[in-house]
Order: C-alpha cells, then sequence, then structure tokens
C-alpha cells in the first residue's frame, strides 16, 4: 500500500529525506542556484499540499519541481499520489509509464513501479465478460471485433 507523507510520520521523515537528495541530486548536476531554489519550494509546497490531504495540489507542486530537476522519487510521488485519486486513470497510467521508462536500467524503485504500476492497472483497467445464448455472437466494440462469445477481455481505461 502506497502511503503519502501526510499520513504517517516515518513516511514524512523519509520524505524530508528524499527532499534533500533531491536538492543535492541537483547540486551535482550544476543545475543554477534559482533553479534548485524553486524545485525546493515547489517540494516544499507540495509536501505541505499532501500534509493538507490535498493531492491534486501536492500532484501539481511536484510535477513542476520534476520539470526543474528530474529525479525517480520525485516522480515516484506523483505516480503513487495518482494511484490515490479517482478519475484520473490516464494520468496515474501515464506518470507510471514515464517512471518505468526511466527504470529501465534497474534504478532502486524498480520493484515499486512494477507494483505502482499493476495497481494502476488494475484499478483502471475493465474487465469485460459478454455471454450469449446461443453462444457464437460476435462482440464489436468502437468498431473493433473483440471475439465471439461467450468471451472474457480485459480493455484499457478510456
Amino acid at each position: 500500500m502506497n502511503v503519502l507523507p501526510a499520513q504517517c510520520p516515518i513516511i514524512l521523515l523519509v520524505h524530508i529525506f528524499l527532499t534533500l537528495t533531491v536538492i543535492s541530486t541537483s547540486l551535482a548536476k550544476g543545475l543554477s542556484e534559482e533553479v534548485k531554489q524553486a524545485a525546493y519550494q515547489e517540494l516544499e509546497a507540495g509536501l505541505e499540499a499532501f500534509r493538507a490531504k490535498d493531492l491534486k495540489t501536492g500532484i501539481m507542486h511536484y510535477e513542476r519541481a520534476y520539470r526543474l530537476s528530474p529525479d525517480n522519487k520525485t516522480l515516484f510521488t506523483v505516480a503513487s499520489a495518482y494511484n490515490k485519486l479517482k478519475g484520473v486513470c490516464g494520468k496515474s497510467l501515464n506518470a507510471w509509464e514515464r517512471l518505468a521508462m526511466r527504470c529501465q536500467s534497474g534504478c532502486a524503485l524498480s520493484d515499486k513501479v512494477k507494483k505502482g504500476y499493476k495497481v494502476a492497472q488494475s484499478k483502471c483497467n475493465v474487465k469485460l465478460s459478454v455471454v450469449t445464448v446461443p453462444h457464437g455472437t460476435d462482440v464489436i466494440l468502437n468498431h473493433e471485433n473483440y471475439g465471439a462469445t461467450p468471451l472474457s477481455v480485459v480493455l484499457p481505461a478510456g
């Protein structure tokens, strides 16, 4: 289960450590002082929003921080927060896919990314089962033939 910083003091401490890691990573990348400060401010604003249980605002700030200083941990927080929201399947899957692409060469979050992506898929994809009497009726959705009944198929969100 993904826990956001506002829900657990230990996670909050880990988040603060990760925030400092993002800033130190920014230093190593040679980003300007203004960019580092802006990323830090976005992370702090996002953390405050998460504490207030305002996930959408927290995501917005973390996305801004990520654009300023791309970091897997920041994107992981974004993707995890999307998993907590309803009605944002496309954004949730997109965040996990972006993170999976960044972790292809085996980053430290690889196992958590796979698990989080599966959670997002299970929430977003729909299993459709169709049975007719008599069997053998074609099932066509959006002009695409999915086969004949009885049929069980997983459809992507959207």
